[in-house]
């Protein structure tokens, strides 16, 4: 049976580690055995981690040596699983080139690229991996069709050169309520970190304006972050404390999405959100800004709307669909439709089509 390696700096609450983990977990074991190597620091209270341990899959991390030793530690690693596949996610790319390099084995590195182009690597970091790219030392994976062009437009790559598999979901874990919903209340929902990129300032204010019409609606804002009390102070002088609701990090936010009925993301920049894709999955219609691969996802005025980076347009779609029951159910249905084909078990045999691709050529 053949080994992947699958890297990835930390097991944080954050899109590109629960991808790792959820691509671990759903990798077919007759086929391959994945290995989880963290190469930056391990929180092992995290869910993820957790989720990996239950699944039996092997979780190796280096912490409390010097740069030299883990180096040393990670390439001694590589030459005893043997794996066939490093697969690399954000910073473990760099943390693997030097690991792989010394190790002297045949084993194929592929990187997958969990946001735009331009915004993965920067300076010196960008002029390293594109000498990778450009030699095939490290085989660039996009998550979506907007985030391979930006690859290729930011490291001057051959459209060829650029694998191409979407991100999953979980299809039967994110799935809407079977009854349906009873209270006339209108809740609106989104989740993410709570830092400038995913724009929390502008949603707030876009629903300051719904509330204004609609006092039958409510924010849930799941997730935690530096701007926390920023954006609760924010909320206290729009005088919405009783109608935005701050749930801080939950391991598990399917509950949340399924008693939503709108999903807000307000992002400046994004790769392919999972979180928009679990929003799908459990058949809410998505009120977005153009963020990267969300425009990949999101069909306008069949599943969703995406509206500039505009406090007002943004509040615009989400009256619409608040005075308009029967749009947000429709539009929530063609969610859960179109969602199905970015199921996790497709995004995992993807990459079993790329790791029996690169490994012949090993």
């Amino acid at each position: 049976m053949k080994k992947i390696m699958i890297c990835i700096p930390t097991l944080a609450s954050a899109g590109a580690e629960r991808f790792a983990t959820e691509l671990a977990c759903n990798i077919h074991r007759d086929k391959y055995e994945p290995i989880v190597l963290v190469t930056n620091k391990l929180d092992k209270n995290s869910s993820f981690y957790k989720k990996l341990i239950s699944e039996n899959i092997k979780v190796y991390y280096f912490e409390d040596c010097s740069y030299r030793k883990k180096v040393w530690k990670i390439r001694t690693l590589i030459r005893t699983e043997k794996p066939c596949i490093i697969h690399t996610n954000v910073g473990a790319a760099l943390h693997m080139l030097l690991p792989i390099a010394i190790s002297f084995t045949m084993t194929r590195h592929l990187f997958t690229a969990h946001s735009m182009g331009y915004r993965i690597f920067g300076g010196f970091k960008k002029t390293i991996m594109k000498v990778c790219f450009h030699t095939k030392l490290v085989i660039p994976v996009a998550i979506c069709d907007t985030v391979k062009q930006s690859l290729i437009e930011a490291y001057n790559l051959k459209s060829e050169n650029v694998e191409c598999v979407y991100n999953g979901v979980d299809t039967a874990a994110f799935c809407p309520l079977e009854v349906e919903k009873k209270s006339s209340q209108i809740v609106f929902v989104s989740t993410g970190t709570l830092y400038h990129i995913k724009n929390h300032e502008l949603l707030i204010n876009a629903f300051s304006l719904v509330h204004k019409e609609y006092n039958n609606v409510m924010l849930r804002i799941i997730g935690d972050g530096e701007l926390r009390e920023q954006l609760k102070n924010q909320v206290e002088e729009l005088g919405l404390s009783n109608a935005v609701i701050f749930e801080g990090n939950q391991s598990d936010v399917a509950p949340y999405l399924r008693t939503s009925d709108i999903y807000c993301c307000t992002s400046k920049v994004e790769g392919l959100p999972i979180s928009v894709l679990e929003a799908m999955s459990c058949g809410l219609p998505i009120v977005s800004t153009p963020a990267g691969g969300v425009v990949d996802i999101v069909r306008e005025n069949e599943n969703g709307f995406i509206v500039e980076s505009d406090e007002k347009a943004m509040a615009e779609k989400m009256i619409k669909l608040t005075k308009d029951v029967e749009m947000t159910k429709k539009m929530g249905k063609k969610s859960r439709e179109l969602v199905m084909k970015y199921d996790i078990i497709k995004c995992a045999e993807g990459y079993e089509e790329l790791y029996k691709k690169y490994s012949r050529k090993g």
